[in-house]
């Protein structure tokens, strides 16, 4: 382990620009955190560094102005040095001040834990800890089913913890750039088409040989398919156009379903492609922020489906992500 040292860096006070009327920029990194605040003059008033877990490195001022919105681009009360998340108050210095509201959905983890002991990678936006949607999803399927507690929880850790953290940056997991400016175009389909039935493929060996976590990172593979993809936008413009394909929520087809339809393939091809990962180097179409559908909030997430239908994106993602899911899961456990 090496011990990090400040660096000492000097900066030249502003002209006093004074007053309400006074406009400050916020300059952060990727996490949200505020790292530089500048001035309407661009002038540099305020340097800040951060311990992962929000409690400052460095903070240097050259004015008397002071940022509130800093970790994660949060608010940190000046008298108590607590940031605001929404559901909790947390201290840079002991953590949460109280147990997560969803505490009982991760019986692994302490309920008093920040972003899974992982916050230079992740952020938790509302205190919920929503990143853990797929092994919550995949502990759910499995309930039941003939596979014991201990599998179960090895499942879990691998759809959330080894897939979302320890293999965040690997594209084929996520399904992640599946798309024209990073792949040669003819390949996308076929890449698809093989990331998915592998996938599923080599859960079935994994829990043949008794490697559940491997077996979770599978199922996250499949379920990122509907969130990370432009499928079921896809769907929804070929249904409208073609009789005898529905849009109800429990009728749409997953693509294991989609894959013995001819036509519905033939629309596909050429046009599936998933967002850019890391998202922000190239056009805000083609990102992945702007595809993904991994929260209700997300900018594709939060739109209708179709207009009338009174659903979502995020809620058709989630519903064939969770139907292929517990298809997969009961063609094994039975």
């Amino acid at each position: 382990m090496h011990t990090a040292k400040a660096n000492s860096i000097t900066i030249e006070p502003p002209p006093l620009t004074g007053g309400a009327e006074a406009v400050y920029y916020f300059h952060s990194d990727h996490l949200g955190s505020a790292s530089w605040i500048t001035d309407g003059t661009g002038a540099a008033v305020q340097h800040l560094l951060y311990l992962p877990f929000g409690e400052h490195f460095v903070n240097e001022q050259s004015t008397g102005y002071f940022e509130r919105f800093t970790f994660t681009g949060k608010e940190r009360d000046a008298e108590t040095g607590y940031y605001y998340h929404g559901a909790r108050f947390n201290s840079s210095d002991i953590g949460w001040l109280s147990v997560d509201p969803m505490a009982d959905k991760y019986p692994s983890m302490t309920p008093y834990n920040y972003c899974a002991w992982n916050p230079v990678k992740i952020i938790d936006p509302d205190g919920r800890f929503g990143f853990l949607k797929h092994g919550s999803m995949v502990f759910k399927a499995t309930k039941g089913k003939n596979i014991g507690l201990l599998h179960r929880m090895q499942m879990w850790y691998g759809a959330s913890i080894r897939a979302d953290i320890c293999n965040q940056g690997e594209k084929q997991i996520h399904m992640d750039s599946y798309n024209p400016l990073v792949m040669i175009e003819s390949e996308i389909f076929g890449c698809f088409i093989n990331t998915y039935n592998n996938a599923i493929r080599n859960y079935e060996n994994n829990m043949k040989n008794g490697e559940y976590i491997d077996a979770g990172v599978n199922l996250h593979t499949v379920a990122d398919f509907y969130s990370h993809s432009n499928y079921v936008e896809l769907y929804a413009e070929f249904a409208q156009k073609n009789d005898g394909y529905s849009m109800d929520l429990d009728k749409i087809p997953t693509f294991a379903e989609a894959q013995k339809d001819e036509k519905l393939m033939s629309f596909l091809n050429g046009r599936l492609k998933s967002g850019i990962y890391p998202a922000d180097y190239y056009p805000l179409d083609e990102t992945h922020s702007y595809i993904n559908k991994d929260s209700k909030n997300s900018k594709r997430g939060s739109k209708e489906f179709v207009k009338d239908y009174g659903y979502s994106f995020y809620e058709v993602a989630i519903k064939l992500a969770e139907k292929e899911t517990l298809k997969i899961i009961n063609r094994k456990a039975e």
